[in-house]
């Protein structure tokens, strides 16, 4: 059984340009879409608080107080500056 390509194509840099390139609206598709390559998701989200999308959402929700203002991704401990 061979393996299915990311739905956005193979190549990462396009399909984080794609999440930008619509406002919310493709921020939210990639989100939701490309599930497997984290730096496309952070992308995603980047472009919904870039625009304030993420905020009115979680206004809306009732839970603005808790939301991100600013988007990260974890890294492994053994990528990680060190502490200081």
């Amino acid at each position: 059984m061979s393996e299915q390509p990311p739905a956005l194509g193979a190549n990462p840099r396009v399909a984080s340009v794609i999440a930008y390139s619509a406002w919310w609206a493709t921020g939210a598709l990639v989100w939701l879409i490309d599930r497997d390559r984290p730096a496309v998701r952070f992308h995603a989200m980047q472009s919904m608080v870039a625009d304030g999308t993420y905020k009115r959402m979680m206004d809306k929700w009732g839970v603005g107080g808790g939301a991100l203002s600013e988007i990260s991704i974890n890294l492994p401990a053994n990528k990680r500056p060190p502490r200081t």
